[in-house]
């Protein structure tokens, strides 16, 4: 199907929106059948020919850098998944159509890669900003913020503050007896 939209005759070859959306979904379709390196390449491809048509600040943009940062995480590329992120962090304020559950993910994102590139300090550090971020934003009930609550506890242990992380578990225990949680329904 994305081959037949790519080589639709007449199609205006040199519209580098339309290329950065053909690219985006080609990306996507990669990125979910595991094609790992080629994802990286087409949204790579695709955010490139979005920022030159665009601009760095708009949705569309920002959408292909997320996939991006997707692939990095996948291929275990953290330190190019990370500056990445930080870098779609940073612009995030000035991209318009951004929700703030979207900004919460990204801060979910962001702290779940550092833990998971077993940088346990640098986690705890991005989890004590995204927390009350989230909090404020969403309120304590959000699943980004109960991720975040999750992770906090987690990376506590990591790092061997047993006692921090036991004065987690009445907000833990409050989540896991949440019959309202749609995991538990």
């Amino acid at each position: 199907l994305w081959q037949g939209a790519e080589s639709v005759p007449g199609r205006p070859t040199a519209d580098a929106e339309l290329n950065a959306r053909l690219a985006e979904v080609a990306g996507w379709i990669a990125l979910n059948t595991g094609d790992l390196q080629r994802a990286r390449e087409l949204l790579a491809d695709g955010r490139q020919k979005a920022m030159q048509s665009l601009g760095i600040d708009h949705l569309r943009t920002f959408r292909l850098g997320q996939a991006l940062f997707r692939a990095e995480r996948d291929l275990s590329q953290f330190d190019t998944a990370l500056s990445l992120q930080t870098e779609l962090r940073q612009s995030a304020s000035r991209v318009q159509g951004l929700e703030p559950r979207e900004l919460s993910d990204m801060d979910w994102e962001h702290v779940n890669l550092l833990f998971g590139a077993g940088r346990f300090g640098q986690a705890f550090a991005m989890v004590e900003v995204a927390l009350p971020r989230c909090v404020e934003a969403l309120g304590p009930q959000e699943q980004s913020c109960r991720y975040l609550f999750l992770k906090r506890a987690q990376t506590l242990l990591r790092l061997g503050r047993v006692d921090a992380a036991l004065q987690e578990l009445p907000r833990l225990q409050s989540m896991a007896n949440d019959a309202n949680l749609p995991f538990l329904q």
